[in-house]
């Protein structure tokens, strides 16, 4: 795979192991399998669903595979400092009632939720996790 590709990454991905892994054929039971999930967790209707985030210039977010019950995945990191981020769209993780993204740690060590389209108060509640900024707990 790597030969046709003018990438420096190549050698490293191949040392990994990575590459072995894409070269694998998937047989039609998995393919079967694969597409009846895709269909049960309505990706085509999540992908339009899901709101835009705009992060800031200065994170890195890493992609990861969902696993747990969630949709979507990723990492955000700055320095040192790592959120992890998961959205929940069918409450199999956690008791919300609606569609959620989680993060942890927030700013306190704990977990956070927001709701689906609450895409500023994720990030900011990142930002709050990321730059060590604890929030006043509301009475």
């Amino acid at each position: 795979m790597c030969q046709r590709v003018e990438a420096p990454d190549c050698r490293a991905l191949e040392e990994s192991g990575v590459i072995p892994m894409f070269e694998k054929q998937m047989t039609l039971e998995e393919r079967l399998s694969q597409s009846a999930y895709e269909t049960k967790f309505e990706y085509e209707k999540w992908m339009e669903a899901i709101p835009d985030i705009t992060f800031p210039g200065d994170w890195k977010v890493k992609i990861i595979p969902p696993f747990g019950g969630a949709l979507i995945r990723f990492r955000v990191k700055k320095g040192e400092r790592k959120v992890s981020v998961y959205f929940d769209a069918y409450d199999q993780l956690g008791v919300m009632g609606v569609p959620y993204w989680e993060i942890y740690p927030n700013a306190y060590g704990d977990t956070e939720r927001y709701l689906m389209d609450d895409v500023e108060g994720l990030v900011e509640g990142i930002n709050d996790a990321l730059e060590g900024s604890w929030r006043k707990v509301d009475q």
